[in-house]
């Protein structure tokens, strides 16, 4: 049946064993790539037509590497995207599959995904939805609990941080310490542990009006924590 849909544009075994040598494991896999390709081309909009982005005669290994090198980024971006939705598939539910990782095909991209090597890149990601009007309307949107969370859990560890620079025995308390003492030199120490704390009660004894308008002076003039 594919064979027929697919006409000349087939590759025969022949073309298969001059074009990727007699290793098995090589044909099983550039085998099953066709099949993925031949899926893809059926259920294209356009079927009887096989675009570059399909080419299934350009999937041995050292053509695909002589082929990257020699197109965009962009180029090769758009070509994929258009497998994608030649398949019905949204960028985003790509992703998501990856992201889920729970696959045995997707297993490894999914260990790239979150590889500390690939974390700029996926930091790069985030940032571009929240310089977004709408994606940063989204992200809030699906931040705000994570985010009510994390703040609490991170207040949870400053105080247990803190904990030892406000503890003090009763013996401490002497006549020179009590003439010497200053709320400013006990409590910076601890401000500088707490930081996340430190802001939260900030922004509740401050309007945002008065945020605002002292935003740039304390970036400028203090310093901050």
């Amino acid at each position: 049946m594919c064979s027929t849909a697919l006409g000349q544009n087939a590759p025969s075994a022949s073309s298969l064993h001059l074009k990727f040598g007699t290793d098995p494991n090589t044909q099983n896999s550039v085998a099953h790539k066709i099949d993925e390709n031949t899926n893809l081309f059926l259920q294209s909009p356009t079927p009887g037509v096989l675009t570059d982005a399909m080419d299934i005669e350009n999937m041995g290994p050292t053509i695909g590497r002589q082929q990257a090198s020699k197109t965009s980024k962009h180029s090769v971006i758009v070509k994929a995207l258009k497998i994608l939705q030649a398949a019905s598939v949204t960028p985003t539910e790509f992703l998501t599959q990856i992201a889920i990782g729970d696959h045995p095909d997707l297993y490894s991209y999914h260990q790239k995904l979150f590889s500390n090597q690939n974390k700029p890149t996926l930091q790069a990601l985030l940032n571009a939805i929240l310089n977004d009007e709408k994606g940063a309307v989204t992200m809030e949107d699906w931040m705000a609990p994570h985010a009510l969370d994390l703040v609490c859990k991170n207040i949870h560890c400053e105080m247990d941080a803190a904990k030892p620079l406000l503890k003090m025995s009763v013996g401490e308390i002497t006549p020179e310490f009590l003439s010497k003492w200053d709320v400013n030199t006990v409590m910076r120490p601890a401000e500088l542990a707490t930081p996340t704390l430190t802001r939260c009660i900030k922004a509740a004894t401050e309007s945002r009006k008065s945020q605002d308008s002292t935003k740039g002076s304390k970036s400028r003039n203090r310093e901050t924590v």
